[in-house]
Formats: C-alpha cells, structure tokens, sequence
C-alpha cells in the first residue's frame, strides 16, 4: 500500500480518510468473549497495563504514521465491555477492552481507528483491514487475508498485485507465514541487532505510538481533544 501511495496513483483526502481499524467493527483478532476470556489477563489491567488500546492500538497507530505521516491530535473514546476477574481473586481495576480514535495527522488527513478485542469476524476468528481514500480513488488491504483493491475515480474496482519482492518465498495462501520465512518483523529486528545495523521500526517510533496512547488516554478521560506535540523524528 506505501508503495502506490509513493507512486502518486493515490493522495489521501483531507476528509474521509479510514485506515487502520483493528479489531472490531472493521478489525477484529480475537473471538467474542467466552467464559474463559473473563480469567485475568494482565492486559486488561489498568495497574498494568493500557488495555486494547496499548496491546494492539500500538501497532495500528504505527501503521497509521507509516502511511499517512505524524498526528497533531487525538479525540478518543473507550470502553470495557467484558467483566473480569482480578489477579488472585482480587478485584480488577480494568482497563479498555475497546477504543475508537480520531487521529489529525500532520497532511490534514483525518485517520479514524477501531480497536476491540470482543468482535465478531465475518470469516475466521479475525479481522484486519486497513482502507484509505484519496482525492483520485481508494486503497484497501486486507492484511489478513493478503489481497491489495484498488478503485479510481469513476472506474470499477479491482485487485492489485502485491509485488513479488514482498513475498519472497512465503506461502501466498498464508499471508502471516511471511513471519516465519522472510526477514520481516522479530527475524528483521535480531538481524539489525546482531548486524549492528539501523532498522525501521526503531525505539523511537515506538516512543511515539506510546506518547498517541497516552495523549488517547487523556482525551477519553477529559472528553476532549488532546494535541500531540514533539514527537521523535
């Protein structure tokens, strides 16, 4: 998808603009809660942890840099929709099991996020979509499937080729086995450390996932916008 946006064919809108959503409404990874998802599980553990929002927001958020550039804000919203139990039988300060977002990205764009680990896929026990529209057409991945569409203005949709040099030798009917057969991901991470090599993703765009889930914290709990300033080049 960065590569066609870096080929020109689409320019995101002002307005309008949908990428990552994960989990939930358009993105889902995890089954609807059973009697079993109510244990403890230190995620959702506000003394521990930032919830969904923390647990996979982190990526989504850093897909959304990835594509579209810095936020300057956020307005977000969340919620728990499963009771759980505490750690030990103690009770549980619980933390968000659901999360929308709006992000203002540097460009003007709007990006909106939908984070839940208690949704329902339509096929499969996941879900992981990301769409972008733009002034001269749309862009949609399904990350979980791997199939690229593409639609220009006033012309039918149709599927895009993902480019060979991305799938290397990986099963293309198992889009995540490009984890375990390509230097991707972990593999790519203890290649640039032992290496001694600069890679992308670094600390620092981990840093700055972090300061948008704590700026997404404080918007929810104030009600409000939350401007985003000094994030790490």
């Amino acid at each position: 998808m960065t590569e066609r946006l870096a080929c020109g064919r689409l320019k995101p809108r002002r307005e309008g603009l949908r990428p990552p959503a994960r989990e939930g409404g358009r993105f889902r990874r995890r089954p609807a809660p059973t009697p079993g998802d109510q244990q403890y599980r230190w995620r959702y553990d506000a003394t521990r942890a930032n919830g969904v929002l923390g647990d996979l927001g982190s990526h989504m958020i850093d897909l959304a840099r990835w594509c579209l550039g810095d936020p300057c804000g956020v307005s977000a919203h969340l919620a728990t929709c499963v009771a759980r139990e505490g750690a030990a039988g103690q009770p549980l300060a619980p933390a968000n099991d659901t999360a929308l977002l709006l992000l203002d990205m540097d460009s003007g764009t709007h990006a909106s996020l939908h984070i839940s680990a208690v949704g329902h896929a339509l096929e499969g026990d996941s879900q992981l979509r990301v769409t972008i529209y733009g002034d001269a057409g749309t862009l949609e991945v399904d990350l979980q499937r791997g199939y690229l569409r593409g639609v220009r203005a006033g012309a039918a949709a149709e599927q895009l080729p993902v480019p060979d040099a991305l799938w290397g030798s990986a099963d293309r009917g198992a889009p995540f086995a490009v984890l375990f057969s390509e230097p991707v991901g972990a593999r790519a991470f203890v290649d640039a450390a032992r290496e001694r090599r600069a890679v992308r993703p670094d600390f620092f765009d981990g840093l700055a996932a972090q300061i948008v889930v704590d700026a997404a914290l404080a918007s929810h709990a104030g009600g409000c916008r939350v401007a985003i300033t000094d994030l790490p080049a």
